[in-house]
């Protein structure tokens, strides 16, 4: 089950009147892959992962075992959820 939260960063921003900085994009020379680059931080209860893509990619399958909670920082996705029309995914407006 993915949950997608577009507007993240507009929920925070409300809260506690702050935008997060933005996560530093790996140079590409130390990329693993060029498209959805994973880094993962992990927390005693959960873990953040941050997917890079740092070229043109199509229908790039993402799955998960448990639920997640997405958004986006920059960028725009394409997104095609089971049973459901595509939809543009743009991170929320800074």
């Amino acid at each position: 089950m993915v949950f997608l939260i577009p507007n993240l960063v507009e929920l925070i921003r409300m809260k506690d009147k702050h935008i997060p900085n933005l996560v530093a994009l790996t140079e590409e020379h130390l990329l693993r892959t060029p498209v959805e680059n994973r880094n993962t931080f992990q927390f005693t209860s959960c873990e953040l992962n941050v997917f890079e893509t740092h070229r043109v990619a199509n229908r790039v399958d993402l799955t998960f075992n448990a639920p997640v909670v997405a958004s986006m920082l920059r960028g725009k996705k394409v997104m095609h959820l089971h049973e459901k029309d595509a939809f543009d995914f743009f991170p929320a407006k800074r």
